[in-house]
């Protein structure tokens, strides 16, 4: 009965696609196209430089000889293996796909263990520095610390997931005289795994542009707007950029600029990061993820991290800010060609790889 229902479901959601993007092809077309344009303007500016480096630091081994100083601590703390705390770490600073993307390549080396991997995929999953700043400072709170305060509630908001979600884990021992080597020539394979990772997350992107506009079209996104301002919660133009954003993180972007009242609003979907988010790092994480447990563990978080931001929300420096014009990183003045050339490299330097694997093999 429930593969009935999927099907049905899967059958109609298909057919509504199809309709939609044969009824209205402009509008199809200018949604994606703006999914596009935020990927060259935020995405790949903000994320490609964290993701190379994550993965070097994985690959190469760099981060067991990193974790080593924290090995005591880590057991005790979060009883994590000592990569286990260098991968926590790192998904605080890199975005989003990029802490499941270690965790994955840490079970595959046998580094973690699944049930390890599973408890530590609900938590090693968070917004980028760099992503932040580029939203919150420069365009919903510009010239004021509300990029560093965000950052902070959502950082913070991960820890006490981490230390909760960990109590299921065994505490595992400091190995104090393992050998640790490091791999030098990891730069090639890191960057083809950044490329492909950005590869994957800017085409979701672009195809939750065109979900979004169906629901626009539908009329739901409307519907449950206007049920948003019924209740009090927003009025209906802000509430319809909120589901947006919670549906796709990019479009946070579009909030109204300068809105104290929105701080624990933009605190909540920077932690949680959006349902294009959620099934980019479902589809990275593959078995090293619980779904119930990933989206429980992370609508937490975000609460989490609302909540603490009610309380930093009292050190904005809002007063400065009024001030300052919006100036965001997202606007039609830019230029995304770097972006574009960078993109394009990507895709040369995954296709080199792919026609070099024989050769490497024979050799």
């Amino acid at each position: 009965m429930k593969n009935i229902i999927k099907n049905t479901f899967a059958a109609a959601a298909a057919a509504l696609a199809i309709y939609y993007s044969l009824k209205y092809p402009y509008e199809m077309g200018n949604s994606i196209k703006d999914s596009i344009e935020r990927c060259f303007d935020v995405i790949i500016p903000s994320m490609f430089i964290f993701l190379c480096l994550t993965s070097y630091i994985s690959i190469s081994g760099l981060h067991s000889i990193i974790g080593a100083p924290l090995g005591k601590i880590t057991g005790r703390l979060f009883r994590l293996p000592e990569e286990g705390i260098v991968i926590f770490i790192l998904s605080l600073i890199s975005g989003y796909p990029a802490g499941i993307k270690l965790v994955g390549e840490g079970v595959q080396s046998g580094k973690l263990t699944l049930h390890q991997a599973k408890i530590m995929s609900c938590f090693c999953c968070c917004g980028g520095p760099a992503f932040i700043s580029g939203t919150a400072a420069a365009c919903l709170y510009p010239g004021s610390n509300a990029a560093l305060l965000i950052f902070i509630s959502v950082i913070s908001a991960n820890v006490v997931t981490a230390l909760i979600l960990t109590r299921k884990l065994e505490r595992v021992s400091y190995k104090a005289d393992e050998k640790r080597i490091l791999n030098a020539g990891a730069v090639i394979p890191a960057v083809r795994s950044a490329s492909s990772a950005m590869l994957g997350m800017c085409t979701m992107i672009a195809a939750f542009g065109g979900v979004i506009c169906i629901l626009s079209l539908s009329g739901a996104i409307g519907w449950l707007s206007d049920i948003a301002e019924l209740i009090g919660i927003s009025d209906r133009s802000t509430a319809e950029r909120i589901i947006m954003s919670f549906l796709e993180i990019s479009n946070i972007a579009n909030l109204p600029a300068m809105q104290p009242s929105l701080f624990p609003v933009v605190s909540f979907l920077l932690s949680f990061g959006g349902v294009c988010v959620a099934m980019q790092i479902a589809a990275i994480g593959r078995n090293c993820i619980d779904i119930k447990l990933f989206i429980v563990s992370r609508l937490f978080t975000a609460f989490c991290s609302a909540f603490i931001s009610r309380f930093l929300i009292r050190f904005l420096d809002i007063e400065i800010s009024c001030l300052k014009p919006c100036v965001s990183l997202y606007h039609k003045g830019s230029s995304p060609v770097s972006s574009v050339l960078l993109f394009i490299m990507m895709f040369m330097t995954l296709i080199l790889i792919e026609k070099q694997r024989p050769e490497l093999k024979k050799c």
